[in-house]
């Protein structure tokens, strides 16, 4: 669930905390994490989880769909361009939930590089099943 409104990078969330993010099936390449996994519209954010707040079965649980469970530090997506932060968004049903921020201004393709960024600096912290 990526949020409409959101605040400015929260340094709260240190640059060594890993933030999870489900893996659907569209999200593979050849068993690798896509940068479909980190894509979203203009105006939106990628929806993670704090690893301090919750694990990556965790994660997995919330999300049925998913196949598997990506992992990211917080600094990583900070340092890719057209990123404008990492900020929490707790929900009701989630505490542990954030975002990665997209910074407003930039267009698809520049956010197509921007996934691609995150998609590289994510590794594996629950992998799909074989």
């Amino acid at each position: 669930m990526e949020s409409l409104s959101a605040p400015g990078d929260d340094r709260s969330i240190a640059d060594d905390e890993q933030l999870y993010r489900g893996i659907l099936p569209d999200d593979l390449a050849g068993g690798r994490i896509s940068s479909t996994a980190f894509k979203v519209r203009p105006g939106d954010h990628v929806s993670v989880d704090r690893g301090s707040l919750c694990s990556p079965c965790d994660t997995l649980r919330r999300l049925p769909k998913s196949v598997g469970v990506g992992q990211i530090i917080a600094g990583a997506a900070r340092s890719t361009p057209c990123v404008a932060g990492v900020a929490p968004d707790p929900q009701e049903d989630n505490p542990a939930h954030a975002l990665i921020l997209r910074d407003r201004s930039v267009g698809n393709s520049q956010w197509a590089k921007a996934a691609r960024q995150l998609a590289l600096a994510c590794s594996w912290a629950i992998s799909p099943p074989p």
